[in-house]
């Protein structure tokens, strides 16, 4: 499974019934009860936009494929994770303390340039008569938006985007049982639809539940998670998985199994997308007998295509390392009409594939070494980087092999933690390699670390020495 992250454009927090901006801060926070003389909570509600520009021209590229898309999740990051102690209530501040057991909702702001609006440029919280206690003596920044005021001398058609009385279009909701856990709500119908066109919202929401936005009491509640102005490796972001891992069996093709076969279309070195998807694969066995014709050919990502093939043998009359042809018609490039692109394949007894008996296969063992990015490199950022894995089989060091069950993760180091930014994701395997794209663009500045990890005869062996190396803005 493959990822790619797409990043806020601007956002801040309305304070209900304040004039006051925070949009310069890296953080929002989400508060609640703290009754004030007038008998009213107090609530936050924080409003943002999203740059989709680049996945749109993923999508256009075909670098995504739209049906292979298995989710969009919007993540925030809760600002800090605690101890117990710190769960517990009681803290320097009379009459506050951290926020639990609460539920925040996602909602769309409305289209219509009466709801458009512009970030601002106002930094601290206005927090009344605690002000002092948090040390912000000085005068609060108060431009739109805020909660009257969506631009200047431009009010909200509903101060704070909607009121108790009028209906929400919810989208997403979640619950927090402690407090200290991240933003992660599924917006996989929502995004969709901004990419495709279908909807144009001024934004999105995130707001308390009404129930916990209307809560009564002296002590006020509060959470907070990074902004997108944070300068950390904690920035907002939509994270879109998406299917698109080359897992090609052309060099292992066995009987009795659906194997993938793949067609690499290139215009000089770069892959390149033909005019429509080839019509149809036909397989021809070893006699030159048509096997299959199969129309159901699929796109996985920019000049790549594939085909599922199965060849029983349940009479057991076909023999192994026997040759097939697969026969690729409907090829157009550039309007042109190319003819039916021709490969071959190996089919191999199903005995190397399925393991029936009392004999226990002992794990593969391999030598790993890495080519495409060096040991330490610094690498620009936008730069898209092909990262070729080498095997070798233990005590025979002198062919390179293709293997299954190879993944890698990309992290980085935060004090003693490791925190992934590409969780384990299967390394693509062709027929002559194994390989990974690292798509740098979403990437932030900061030193990563790729680690491999072999999956084998019900073993996960996690490599040492993971490669390293650096994104820079500026090289």
């Amino acid at each position: 499974m493959e990822i790619f992250k797409s990043f806020l454009t601007g956002s801040t927090t309305l304070q209900s019934g304040k004039y006051t901006n925070t949009s310069l801060n890296p953080i929002t926070e989400f508060t609640w009860g703290g009754v004030s003389n007038s008998g009213n909570s107090h609530y936050n509600r924080f409003i943002f936009k999203i740059d989709y520009s680049k996945i749109l021209a993923k999508y256009k590229s075909k670098d995504i494929m739209s049906g292979s898309v298995t989710s969009h999740k919007l993540k925030l990051i809760n600002t800090g994770s605690f101890d117990n102690s710190l769960l517990l209530p009681g803290n320097k501040f009379v009459n506050r303390d951290r926020g639990s057991s609460y539920d925040l909702i996602l909602f769309r702001i409305p289209t219509g340039s009466t709801n458009s609006w512009d970030q601002g440029r106002g930094y601290d919280f206005d927090y009344g008569s605690k002000n002092v206690d948090f040390g912000l003596t000085g005068i609060k920044t108060l431009t739109p938006s805020n909660w009257f005021e969506r631009k200047t001398n431009l009010k909200w058609p509903i101060a704070g985007i909607y009121s108790a009385n009028t209906a929400l279009e919810k989208l997403a909701d979640q619950h927090f049982e402690l407090g200290n856990e991240d933003i992660e709500f599924d917006v996989t119908e929502e995004f969709q639809k901004m990419i495709t066109g279908n909807t144009s919202p001024n934004g999105w929401g995130i707001s308390l539940s009404g129930v916990t936005e209307i809560s009564t009491g002296i002590t006020e509640y509060a959470t907070g998670y990074f902004t997108e102005k944070t300068n950390s490796i904690f920035l907002p972001s939509i994270i879109t998985s998406y299917s698109g891992t080359v897992l090609d069996d052309r060099k292992n093709f066995y009987i009795d199994k659906t194997n993938k076969l793949f067609l690499y279309t290139q215009k000089g070195r770069d892959p390149v997308n033909l005019d429509s998807i080839p019509t149809q694969v036909s397989i021809y066995d070893d006699s030159d007998n048509i096997f299959s014709a199969i129309t159901n050919v699929n796109q996985l990502t920019k000049g790549i295509y594939y085909v599922s093939v199965l060849v029983p043998n349940s009479a057991n009359t076909i023999s192994d390392l026997i040759m097939y042809r697969d026969v690729w018609s409907g090829i157009t490039i550039d309007n042109i009409t190319l003819p039916a692109i021709e490969m071959n394949f190996v089919l191999k007894k199903n005995t190397n594939y399925y393991n029936f008996g009392s004999n226990s296969e002992e794990p593969a063992k391999y030598g790993f070494s890495f080519y495409g990015i060096k040991r330490g490199e610094k690498i620009k950022k936008g730069d898209i980087r092909k990262l070729f894995v080498v095997a070798k089989v233990e005590f025979n060091p002198e062919d390179d092999v293709t293997i299954d069950g190879l993944q890698y993760r990309l992290y980085i180091n935060q004090g003693r933690n490791q925190i992934d930014i590409i969780e384990w994701t299967d390394v693509n395997r062709t027929f002559n390699n194994n390989y990974l794209t690292l798509d740098t663009s979403w990437l932030l500045e900061h030193e990563y670390f790729l680690q491999l990890k072999l999956k084998s005869n019900n073993t996960e062996i996690t490599l040492p020495d993971p490669l390293n190396f650096q994104i820079l803005e500026i090289l």
